[in-house]
């Protein structure tokens, strides 16, 4: 019952998919802000932000908290070349949104929430990472600050915090633990040890200069950090439930394996008495063994079960079972019994918009006013080439150019799907719609904010996902039904069209049911034939 309950909410809420809403602070930011509004849906996109999202919302309904970091990462990796040299890439870089797990996770134990006056002052996230994995990441990157990674060696402190027994196989030996901490008060720090080895000390990276860590929890606890979860508040009423349901299954199996009465004359073992196949009991009387009927089930039983149940749902507002199963009536009517049965999880939703996601996007958004504006070297070939860039680097774009080949600077690019964006010389915005997927290079001053406040982002529920079939053919009969008396009529509709819809709508061709012209295809001029098979 707790996993139906969890799963028809998490279904739920996910299915409101909210969207962020970038807002400037100022007129002469507007333009920017539609960039920044698809800076940010690429960004989601490509970094699976739904998935981690996902992840954050279950562990909330679940534990009653979900934590989750937004920062910019770059996952490096060692790939073996063809001439047997090793070469350092990157398999992903990029704002990322991660969820965190909660026992490794430790806030300051006087925090509140991240924001307002009892705001976390720090906090520390805990690594459990392979050697190889560590040297990768860490050595000649800028987490390596102080120069002492080389000096981490395997060992420490590397359990695992689980009630459970972990997987066998697991060589601790070759692991490593890294504690990053983060603080904002009483000073700016970023310290990560690795080990005991502290290979970072100074100021955090980010220009937000916040916890990168958002927080959503499912039943909110005023004056307290952590809330409680769907899991909590059914505890009692399943342990409830299982004691039922498992008295009722002793109960089936005692009616399948009865005990007997036997008299004590008998020489009976207790294996004389057991249930098989074909087996039987050798007594001298007849009457002198009998089995004990204990009747069906008493009503009671299945109304206590059926009470414990409806317990759950007055708890936590959820029915899954009325949630999963079809609803008879008109479209409208069914919209608005789902609307009735959603009133608790639209305000989980709306805690979520406004506690996490908000803070989620605004770190982001920071974060891609900070990292997006880094050009990439492009046509770079070996090290050699990559040397005399640097050597010759300046402030054009075409940096030098070597025999058959140019090496320049150049922004990322993102997709836009169904318009075209070009900025004319003036700096002035223009949005024509496209059927190609087209491309925007992300120059600074196309998104980099002119008002000192920068730009402010929320978010706007609303389900994104397509209704059912059955549903949409509903909705578009009903509306058909009351607006086709008006277009008989002429005010304002044309028939023709609202009966395309409905044919449209059920898998129908429109062309196939028009009345055909006087003139008909195979008696028209051929000037008009072929106008006709071009419409």
């Amino acid at each position: 019952m707790t996993s139906a309950v969890i799963e028809s909410a998490l279904a739920e809420v996910i299915d409101q998919s909210p969207k962020p809403s970038i807002l400037p602070r100022g007129s002469e930011d507007a333009p920017k802000a539609t960039v920044v509004q698809h800076m940010f849906e690429y960004a989601w996109d490509v970094s699976n932000s739904d998935l981690e999202l996902y992840n954050t919302i279950k562990d909330a309904f679940i534990y009653g908290t979900g934590i989750s970091q937004e920062y910019y990462f770059r996952d490096p990796r060692l790939i073996q070349m063809a001439d047997g040299t090793t070469k350092k890439t990157y398999c992903y870089d990029d704002v990322y949104l991660e969820s965190v797990k909660l026992e490794e996770f430790f806030i300051d134990e006087n925090a509140r929430d991240f924001t307002g006056p009892y705001a976390a002052r720090d906090c520390i996230r805990r690594f459990i990472i392979d050697i190889d994995d560590y040297k990768t990441f860490f050595q000649g990157s800028t987490w390596d600050s102080l120069g002492n990674a080389k000096y981490v060696t395997p060992g420490g402190d590397t359990s695992y915090p689980e009630w459970y027994k972990p997987p066998e196989g697991i060589d601790k030996a070759r692991q490593v633990e890294v504690l990053w901490y983060w603080a904002v008060k009483p000073k700016d720090w970023l310290i990560i040890v690795a080990n005991g080895v502290v290979q970072v000390m100074g100021p955090k990276p980010y220009n937000h200069k916040e916890l990168p860590f958002a927080r959503t929890v499912d039943v909110k606890r005023t004056h307290k950090f952590y809330g409680k979860g769907e899991s909590e508040i059914l505890e009692s009423v399943q342990n409830e439930l299982d004691t039922m349901r498992r008295m009722v299954i002793d109960r089936n199996h005692l009616d399948i394996d009865k005990m007997f009465f036997v008299s004590s004359r008998l020489n009976l073992s207790d294996e004389d008495t057991i249930a098989r196949p074909h087996g039987t009991i050798p007594v001298d009387d007849i009457n002198g063994a009998k089995a004990v009927e204990y009747g069906d089930i008493p009503r009671s039983v299945q109304l206590s079960i059926q009470n414990l149940q409806d317990d759950a749902t007055i708890a936590t507002g959820i029915n899954p079972r009325a949630q999963a199963l079809p609803t008879a009536g008109t479209a409208t009517e069914a919209a608005i019994l789902k609307e009735s049965t959603l009133k608790r999880i639209r305000l989980k939703v709306k805690l979520l918009e406004q506690e996490f996601l908000t803070r989620v996007g605004r770190l982001r958004l920071s974060n891609m006013l900070q990292y997006y504006p880094q050009t990439k070297i492009k046509k770079i070939v070996g090290e050699a080439g990559t040397e005399e860039y640097l050597s010759t680097k300046s402030s054009t774009p075409e940096l030098f150019a070597l025999p058959g080949e140019k090496k320049q600077e150049e922004y990322m690019s993102i997709p836009i799907n169904g318009k075209s964006l070009e900025f004319d010389a003036e700096g002035k915005l223009t949005e024509t719609p496209s059927e190609d997927l087209t491309f925007l290079e992300l120059k600074p001053e196309y998104y980099e904010p002119s008002n000192s406040q920068g730009f402010d982002i929320k978010f706007i529920a609303g389900s994104t996902l397509p209704v059912s079939k059955p549903l949409m053919q509903s909705k578009a009969t009903e509306m058909y039904d009351r607006l086709i008396q008006l277009a008989s009529s002429g005010v304002g509709y044309d028939p023709v069209k609202l009966g395309d819809m409905l044919l449209k709508v059920n898998d129908f061709n429109p062309n196939d049911y028009h009345l055909e012209s006087p003139q008909t295809p195979g008696n028209a001029a051929p000037e008009q034939r072929g106008e006709m098979l071009i419409q």
